[in-house]
């Protein structure tokens, strides 16, 4: 399994545990369905990339996901009532989730320009 998988399931089980803990801590049903619903989409798209001979699906749903993060929490987190946990911290995580793949994809194309 490469880098790029672990970063995809790292992310999606962050995501998962942090909707658990906004459920449990402050009560709040969205941060599950959020939360968890983001980190499931992501897994999907791990289990796509694992699976599937040319893996770009997954990692494009990852990608959709990860933006999806940064559009949802990054506004939340320059507001009025931003706090780090967990806006800053799932827009950092969605960065580099983000990062990864696309570092993940310019290394393949340079071994892939390499070869042939």
């Amino acid at each position: 399994m490469t880098w790029t998988k672990w970063s995809m399931l790292l992310y999606a089980l962050a995501m998962i545990g942090m909707g658990i803990h906004g459920t449990v801590v402050a009560h709040e049903w969205m941060s599950l369905i959020g939360g968890g619903g983001m980190g499931l989409i992501v897994l999907v798209g791990f289990f796509m990339a694992l699976k599937m001979p040319i893996p770009r699906a997954g990692y494009i749903v990852a990608i959709v996901v990860a933006l999806g993060g940064i559009g949802m929490f990054l506004p939340k987190y320059l507001g009025p009532k931003g706090v780090f946990y967990p806006h800053l911290v799932i827009v950092l995580l969605s960065v580099a989730l983000i990062a990864c793949l696309g570092g993940g994809h310019m290394a393949a194309m340079a071994a892939k320009k390499k070869e042939g």
